[in-house]
C-alpha cells in the first residue's frame, strides 16, 4: 500500500443531492453521505465505466453507509 496522501476534490451540487434524494425517497443526508463515499471510491481508484463495476461501487457504498449511518 503507497504511504502517499491522497490529493483531490470533490464537487458536490446540493441542489442535486436534494432532488436525487426526493426521487430515491431517500434522507437528503443519507443521498449526501453516497455521493461523499462515492468520490472517495474514485479517489482510490475504484471506476463506474461498466456495469460490472457500477454494481461493485454500488455495494461498496451500501458497506460504507451501514458503517456511518
Amino acid at each position: 500500500m503507497s504511504s502517499d496522501p491522497i490529493e483531490g476534490d470533490i464537487f458536490i451540487s446540493i441542489d442535486r443531492v436534494r432532488e436525487n434524494a426526493d426521487n430515491l425517497k431517500v434522507k437528503f443526508h443519507t443521498e449526501l453521505y453516497r455521493v461523499m463515499v462515492h468520490g472517495l471510491l474514485h479517489f482510490i481508484g475504484y471506476d463506474d465505466k461498466t456495469e460490472e463495476a457500477q454494481k461493485r461501487m454500488t455495494t461498496m457504498e451500501n458497506d460504507c453507509l451501514k458503517m456511518i449511518e
